[in-house]
């Protein structure tokens, strides 16, 4: 019996009409480009553990706003650690220096070379990222005129 007279079968078997899958498409976040790895020499700047322990202490939960110069851009962060089983959630903005609303900016949340999540920066410059967390973390930000800048994260 050769396959396509298998097929014929279980077709028949199953009522099951065949059609044609539909032509390639693109799932939006999924199918993307990957993101490059920050260039050398990509401004970079580092969260330390006391900016973040010190509001999981006091209240679980609760977020610490953590803020950075970088060179070409100010970002500020609200870094939640997570209660129980959930996700650590990093929601923050970003301002150019100077203000360019021709630039495009993705928000990337990385561990070593693996992306978690990334979103493209609202027009407010505003940005969420939520995932589970374990070891060095990272946020880049990508730039559509090729910059990109680095807000390193402590060990958690």
């Amino acid at each position: 019996m050769s396959d396509s007279d298998l097929f014929k079968r279980f077709k028949d078997a199953m009522g099951v009409p065949w059609e044609e899958p539909p032509g390639s498409k693109r799932l939006p976040g999924v199918d993307d480009d990957p993101l490059p790895i920050p260039p050398p020499g990509s401004p970079e700047q580092h969260i330390r553990p006391d900016d973040i322990r010190s509001s999981a202490v006091a209240e679980p939960g609760v977020g610490s706003m953590i803020t950075r110069n970088l060179p070409g851009a100010d970002v500020t962060l609200m870094v939640t650690p997570p209660e129980g089983d959930d996700l650590w959630t990093i929601r923050g903005r970003i301002w150019l220096d100077p203000p360019d609303d021709t630039v495009g900016i993705k928000a990337a949340l990385c561990q070593g070379e693996n992306v978690l999540a990334v979103e493209d920066v609202s027009e407010l410059g505003e940005f969420e990222l939520r995932d589970i967390l374990v070891g060095a973390w990272s946020l880049e930000f990508h730039l559509s005129d090729g910059r990109c800048m680095v807000v390193r994260g402590p060990e958690v």
